[in-house]
């Protein structure tokens, strides 16, 4: 039974290292010179810092949004990456030098992802009101249809909590383990995963590096799993996913996600590490308010306006 587990979950990362590359990579839209009109282009580099800042913000209200709605954080990955994808392209260029067009894009990538893969969608009236009107409906649902023909409807992609999931699975092959360790290795996988997810630095970075990075990062801070069990669950990743992690990339991803990690706070994470990941951006306490009640609630996240 273990050694069916093991061959599925095996076959499963395969298929999604297989769309990742194929039809989920991102270029570096921030960086680098990009084929459109010249003048978008040169303007897009001048005021690539300000499109960095943007970019986290947008991701920082994703999961106010998140935490107000009981969303999956795999949902906002899911945003993020249409998002970017989007950006990448020649129709959402002009998002570079437009906030305006920014906003509009970023809510409705948003819209998208949660209509896909939540159980409760969100009305576009609702986020129009989060506008505080800047945005109609219509202007949504149109900007909907741009990015869902820009991406050629490619919404499904293989999220860096997707592969730490699938990586998982792997661990109880090569050392005992109870749902304790692993929800705990599985949260602060995500708190890495998510802070990684707003440095404009990880757009170019395939998800499964990110997801194999964090999760290594972690093994090594986790007292249960001694060195010789760390590097057998790493060369046995290694080997699926032919990532090299002695390589040049996967040090400087590990480096980029040890950056983001803040040693203040993981006192809400009763876990057996030593781990210190920071809390989320400036997401607020949860709180019982339904998507309904986002544009009028006390409580609900700042408007998408004031926000970014």
């Amino acid at each position: 039974m273990l050694l069916y587990k093991s061959n599925h979950t095996t076959s499963t990362i395969e298929a999604m290292l297989r769309q990742e590359e194929k039809g989920y990579s991102c270029k570096d839209y921030l960086h680098q010179q990009q084929s459109f009109e010249e003048n978008t282009a040169t303007f897009a580099l001048h005021n690539r810092e300000t499109n960095s800042n943007n970019r986290e913000k947008m991701i920082d209200w994703y999961y106010q949004i998140a935490e107000c709605c009981h969303f999956n954080s795999n949902t906002m990955a899911i945003a993020t990456s249409c998002l970017d994808r989007f950006l990448a392209t020649k129709i959402g260029s002009r998002a570079l030098v437009d906030s305006k067009y920014f906003q509009l894009a970023g809510l409705t990538a948003l819209y998208i992802a949660v209509k896909i893969y939540e159980v409760e969608v969100m009305d576009p009236k609702i986020l129009s009101k989060l506008s505080q009107g800047l945005y109609t409906k219509d202007d949504i649902e149109k900007m909907e249809r741009k990015i869902l023909s820009a991406l050629e409807w490619r919404v499904n992609p293989p999220t860096a909590l997707a592969f730490v999931r699938e990586f998982l699975e792997i661990i109880p092959s090569f050392a005992p383990t109870n749902g304790t360790t692993m929800n705990g290795v599985y949260e602060l996988s995500r708190i890495q995963i998510e802070l990684a997810l707003r440095n404009s630095r990880s757009i170019t970075i395939k998800n499964s590096l990110i997801a194999f990075a964090s999760l290594m990062n972690l093994l090594n801070s986790v007292s249960n799993f001694n060195m010789q069990t760390i590097e057998l669950i790493g060369c046995h990743i290694s080997k699926i996913t032919r990532i090299d992690w002695c390589s040049e990339d996967f040090k400087n991803t590990e480096y980029l996600i040890h950056a983001n990690i803040d040693k203040e706070s993981c006192i809400n994470f009763k876990c057996i590490t030593n781990f210190r990941p920071r809390s989320i951006g400036n997401t607020k306490e949860s709180t019982k308010n339904s998507c309904k009640e986002l544009s009028t609630s006390e409580n609900s996240p700042r408007s998408l306006t004031k926000y970014c």
